[in-house]
Formats: C-alpha cells, structure tokens, sequence
C-alpha cells in the first residue's frame, strides 16, 4: 500500500504568506533589494529600480556604491 498524506490548510496558509509578501514586495513604494548570505542581490522591486536606476543585472556591480552613497 502507498499513499501520499498532505497537510491542506498548512499548505494554504503558506500560500497566503507568499501572496502577502509578494504584494509587500512589489505593492508599495519603497525600494527593496534582497540578498543572499553573501551579501549577492537575488531579488530587486520596481520601485528599486526606479530609484536607484540599477536593475538586478547591475545591482550587484554597484552594491558598494549603493551601500556607501545613502540611497539605500
């Protein structure tokens, strides 16, 4: 016999986490980078990118400079 046991309203709980922080992410209008434990972007919003003028792609480039002018 096998089977296959899911946890449905855990599942949907976590679904509706990763809806709200898809809309913190994106919905405001606040600047946000995320980064890895390397201190690498992985991620950057639109808001980020209209402020500061680097997409994801540059970002990691000139997260030095970033960091230091005050921007962020």
């Amino acid at each position: 016999m096998c089977g296959i046991s899911t946890d449905i309203p855990e599942r949907m709980r976590q679904e509706a986490d990763l809806r709200i922080a898809a809309v913190a992410f994106e919905g405001g209008g606040e600047g946000m980078m995320v980064l890895d434990h390397a201190w690498q972007p992985m991620r950057v919003n639109r808001a980020f990118v209209a402020i500061t003028g680097y997409d994801l792609q540059h970002s990691a480039a000139a997260l030095g400079r970033l960091l230091d002018s005050g921007a962020l």
